[in-house]
Protein backbone atom coordinates (compact mmCIF):
# COMPACT_ATOMS: atom_id res chain seq x y z
CA UNK A 1 0.00 0.00 0.00
CA UNK A 2 1.49 3.38 -1.19
CA UNK A 3 1.86 6.08 1.63
CA UNK A 4 3.17 6.92 5.55
CA UNK A 5 1.56 5.33 8.75
CA UNK A 6 -0.88 7.57 10.05
CA UNK A 7 -0.43 6.60 13.11
CA UNK A 8 1.37 9.27 15.32
CA UNK A 9 -0.97 11.76 13.97
CA UNK A 10 -3.94 9.49 15.17
CA UNK A 11 -2.16 9.55 18.99
CA UNK A 12 -1.75 13.11 18.97
CA UNK A 13 1.95 14.02 17.49
CA UNK A 14 2.90 15.66 14.80
CA UNK A 15 4.35 14.40 11.34
CA UNK A 16 7.14 15.56 9.10
CA UNK A 17 6.62 16.92 5.75
CA UNK A 18 2.90 15.99 5.96
CA UNK A 19 0.98 19.33 5.26
CA UNK A 20 -2.29 17.76 3.22
CA UNK A 21 -3.36 14.27 2.12
CA UNK A 22 -4.89 12.95 -0.86
CA UNK A 23 -7.84 10.79 -0.54
CA UNK A 24 -9.57 8.90 -3.40
CA UNK A 25 -13.36 7.77 -3.72
CA UNK A 26 -12.49 4.97 -5.87
CA UNK A 27 -15.68 2.56 -5.51
CA UNK A 28 -18.97 1.94 -3.87
CA UNK A 29 -20.83 -1.38 -3.60
CA UNK A 30 -22.58 -2.20 -7.11
CA UNK A 31 -22.81 -0.15 -10.18
CA UNK A 32 -21.91 2.37 -11.87
CA UNK A 33 -18.74 3.41 -10.19
CA UNK A 34 -18.29 7.23 -9.52
CA UNK A 35 -14.44 7.66 -9.04
CA UNK A 36 -12.91 10.66 -7.29
CA UNK A 37 -9.93 12.45 -6.14
CA UNK A 38 -9.01 15.10 -3.50
CA UNK A 39 -6.09 17.18 -2.04
CA UNK A 40 -6.85 18.43 1.28
CA UNK A 41 -5.11 20.09 4.23
CA UNK A 42 -6.50 22.56 7.51
CA UNK A 43 -7.20 25.45 5.03
CA UNK A 44 -8.56 23.92 1.86
CA UNK A 45 -10.00 21.31 -0.22
CA UNK A 46 -9.57 20.51 -4.17
CA UNK A 47 -11.92 17.78 -5.69
CA UNK A 48 -11.55 16.09 -8.98
CA UNK A 49 -14.28 13.91 -10.00
CA UNK A 50 -13.52 12.37 -13.25
CA UNK A 51 -17.30 10.46 -13.93
CA UNK A 52 -19.30 13.78 -14.24
CA UNK A 53 -20.26 13.71 -17.84
CA UNK A 54 -23.04 16.30 -17.64
CA UNK A 55 -25.75 13.79 -17.76
CA UNK A 56 -25.06 11.43 -14.99
CA UNK A 57 -26.62 11.63 -11.41
CA UNK A 58 -24.70 10.66 -8.73
CA UNK A 59 -25.96 8.05 -6.59
CA UNK A 60 -24.55 5.98 -3.67
CA UNK A 61 -26.43 4.06 -0.58
CA UNK A 62 -25.69 7.22 1.39
CA UNK A 63 -28.77 9.10 -0.91
CA UNK A 64 -30.70 6.30 0.00
CA UNK A 65 -32.21 7.30 3.14
CA UNK A 66 -34.67 9.78 4.49
CA UNK A 67 -32.38 12.49 5.03
CA UNK A 68 -31.47 13.25 1.30
CA UNK A 69 -35.35 12.59 0.20
CA UNK A 70 -36.12 15.36 2.53
CA UNK A 71 -33.69 17.46 1.12
CA UNK A 72 -35.15 16.63 -2.11
CA UNK A 73 -38.78 17.81 -1.17
CA UNK A 74 -37.75 21.00 0.49
CA UNK A 75 -35.90 21.53 -3.08
CA UNK A 76 -39.13 21.82 -4.57
CA UNK A 77 -40.08 25.11 -2.84
CA UNK A 78 -36.44 26.40 -1.21
CA UNK A 79 -33.82 27.43 -3.73
CA UNK A 80 -31.19 27.19 -1.03
CA UNK A 81 -32.41 23.37 -0.67
CA UNK A 82 -33.06 22.66 -4.63
CA UNK A 83 -29.08 24.03 -5.68
CA UNK A 84 -27.55 22.07 -2.77
CA UNK A 85 -29.10 18.57 -3.85
CA UNK A 86 -29.03 19.24 -7.38
CA UNK A 87 -25.23 20.09 -6.89
CA UNK A 88 -25.08 17.00 -4.70
CA UNK A 89 -26.78 15.18 -7.69
CA UNK A 90 -24.51 16.24 -10.51
CA UNK A 91 -21.48 17.92 -9.18
CA UNK A 92 -19.14 19.23 -11.28
CA UNK A 93 -15.45 18.32 -12.85
CA UNK A 94 -13.83 20.14 -10.29
CA UNK A 95 -14.65 21.89 -6.58
CA UNK A 96 -12.53 24.24 -4.79
CA UNK A 97 -13.28 25.18 -0.76
CA UNK A 98 -11.65 27.38 2.00
CA UNK A 99 -12.26 24.97 4.48
CA UNK A 100 -11.55 27.73 7.46
CA UNK A 101 -14.63 29.72 6.23
CA UNK A 102 -16.75 26.89 4.61
CA UNK A 103 -16.00 24.01 6.61
CA UNK A 104 -19.00 21.81 5.35
CA UNK A 105 -18.03 22.95 1.60
CA UNK A 106 -21.21 24.75 0.69
CA UNK A 107 -19.59 27.08 -0.98
CA UNK A 108 -17.72 25.94 -4.70
CA UNK A 109 -14.87 28.54 -4.95
CA UNK A 110 -13.65 26.67 -8.84
CA UNK A 111 -14.37 29.48 -10.56
CA UNK A 112 -13.63 32.69 -8.42
CA UNK A 113 -10.79 34.88 -9.32
CA UNK A 114 -9.60 35.35 -6.51
CA UNK A 115 -8.36 31.92 -5.27
CA UNK A 116 -6.97 30.94 -8.87
CA UNK A 117 -3.59 31.11 -8.31
CA UNK A 118 -4.07 29.06 -5.29
CA UNK A 119 -6.24 26.66 -7.28
CA UNK A 120 -3.45 26.63 -9.94
CA UNK A 121 -1.25 24.99 -7.18
CA UNK A 122 -3.37 22.33 -6.10
CA UNK A 123 -4.46 21.05 -9.54
CA UNK A 124 -0.29 21.06 -10.13
CA UNK A 125 0.11 19.18 -7.20
CA UNK A 126 -2.80 16.54 -7.83
CA UNK A 127 -1.62 15.93 -11.10
CA UNK A 128 1.90 15.44 -9.82
CA UNK A 129 0.61 13.36 -7.37
CA UNK A 130 -2.01 11.17 -9.86
CA UNK A 131 1.40 10.54 -12.39
CA UNK A 132 3.71 9.50 -9.04
CA UNK A 133 1.34 7.15 -7.45
CA UNK A 134 0.38 6.00 -11.65
CA UNK A 135 -2.77 6.77 -10.59
CA UNK A 136 -4.87 5.99 -13.87
CA UNK A 137 -6.76 9.13 -13.17
CA UNK A 138 -4.00 11.24 -14.03
CA UNK A 139 -4.84 10.81 -17.39
CA UNK A 140 -8.38 11.82 -16.95
CA UNK A 141 -7.39 15.23 -14.89
CA UNK A 142 -4.15 15.80 -17.70
CA UNK A 143 -7.84 16.11 -20.14
CA UNK A 144 -9.29 17.99 -18.67
CA UNK A 145 -6.49 20.54 -17.33
CA UNK A 146 -5.80 20.78 -21.16
CA UNK A 147 -9.36 21.40 -22.71
CA UNK A 148 -11.97 22.28 -20.24
CA UNK A 149 -14.13 20.39 -22.38
CA UNK A 150 -16.61 17.80 -20.23
CA UNK A 151 -17.14 15.58 -23.68
CA UNK A 152 -13.24 15.38 -24.06
CA UNK A 153 -13.02 14.60 -19.95
CA UNK A 154 -15.21 11.86 -20.23
CA UNK A 155 -14.17 10.29 -23.62
CA UNK A 156 -10.31 10.35 -21.45
CA UNK A 157 -12.35 8.55 -18.76
CA UNK A 158 -14.37 5.83 -20.66
CA UNK A 159 -11.23 4.94 -22.46
CA UNK A 160 -8.70 4.88 -19.51
CA UNK A 161 -11.14 2.14 -18.02
CA UNK A 162 -10.08 -1.00 -20.23
CA UNK A 163 -6.27 0.14 -20.24
CA UNK A 164 -6.75 -0.16 -16.78
CA UNK A 165 -9.07 -2.75 -16.04
CA UNK A 166 -10.66 -1.16 -13.96
CA UNK A 167 -14.16 -3.18 -11.88
CA UNK A 168 -17.33 -2.03 -12.20
CA UNK A 169 -19.07 -0.06 -14.56
CA UNK A 170 -19.43 4.02 -15.80
CA UNK A 171 -21.85 6.12 -14.57
CA UNK A 172 -23.08 7.31 -18.03
CA UNK A 173 -27.34 7.88 -17.76
CA UNK A 174 -28.79 9.92 -15.34
CA UNK A 175 -30.43 7.80 -12.50
CA UNK A 176 -34.36 7.32 -12.07
CA UNK A 177 -34.75 10.50 -9.83
CA UNK A 178 -38.26 9.18 -8.93
CA UNK A 179 -36.43 7.65 -5.62
CA UNK A 180 -36.13 10.68 -4.29
CA UNK A 181 -38.96 12.99 -5.62
CA UNK A 182 -41.70 10.52 -5.33
CA UNK A 183 -40.55 8.26 -2.43
CA UNK A 184 -44.22 6.53 -2.16
CA UNK A 185 -44.54 6.67 -5.82
CA UNK A 186 -41.50 4.70 -6.33
CA UNK A 187 -42.22 2.01 -3.74
CA UNK A 188 -45.20 1.37 -5.31
CA UNK A 189 -43.47 0.77 -8.75
CA UNK A 190 -40.68 -0.67 -7.57
CA UNK A 191 -43.58 -3.49 -5.85
CA UNK A 192 -45.47 -3.45 -9.17
CA UNK A 193 -42.35 -4.68 -10.88
CA UNK A 194 -41.50 -7.12 -8.44
CA UNK A 195 -44.81 -8.77 -8.94
CA UNK A 196 -44.28 -9.67 -12.41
Amino acid sequence: MDGRSLISLFNGGDQPNRDHIFTQYYMKIGKPNYQMRALQNTGFCYVFNPWHNGKAVYNTSSMGGSIFTEMVRLARTDAVWKTRSEYLLTRVPEEFFDLRTDPHCLNNLINDPAQANRIARYRRRMAAHLKSSEDPMAEVLNTWLATRSVDKMSDAYAAMWPRHNIPGSIAKNPVNRAKWEDPEGHKKSQREKRRK
